[in-house]
């Protein structure tokens, strides 16, 4: 794991921008500057934040990025795998709605999101962190249905 570590480290900053990887945007300190990079990539100003309390004390920062954006919130205790529940309910926080969406977590909470946004055709944001877990989600969920996010966002300090 430390090989991996040392490697992202050596990259330093980086943008990839292409039709098939979408836009990464990896830095040391990228959680600070999440809300100024949800700008430069048109997101709305009302944001649906996803998280699990695991990832959001990871994501220690995040919050003061987004000063600028009208935040609701759905947390989730613990999210481990992706259902198409999960999908639904993230569905109902932005059905008809000007709103986009960020993921905080890259497992399956950002998968849960992928399929919600591509139903809902909203912009959704990853901010990727590292994740544990073989089965990120159930045999109810149709990934077929999800899509690429507009951006991801990694902290290479964080990840």
């Amino acid at each position: 794991m430390s090989e991996i570590l040392d490697l992202i480290n050596s990259l330093g900053s980086y943008n990839i921008n292409s039709d098939e990887t979408g836009n990464i945007r990896a830095f040391s300190g990228a959680v600070h500057s999440v809300g100024d990079i949800l700008g430069e990539y048109g997101f709305s100003k009302n944001i649906l934040l996803v998280a699990d309390n695991n990832t959001l004390k990871l994501a220690e920062g995040i919050m003061e990025s987004l000063k600028k954006y009208r935040i609701s919130y759905l947390i989730y205790r613990d999210f481990e795998q992706a259902t198409i529940d999960h999908v639904f309910e993230i569905e109902r926080y932005i059905m008809g709605k000007d709103i986009s969406v960020l993921s905080v977590g890259a497992g399956a909470i950002a998968v849960a999101c992928t399929v919600a946004v591509s139903h809902q055709k909203k912009k959704l944001c990853v901010f990727a962190l590292p994740f544990r877990g073989e089965h990120i989600c159930s045999d109810d969920l149709h990934l077929e249905d999800a899509v690429m996010p507009d951006v991801v966002i990694a902290d290479t300090h964080i990840v």
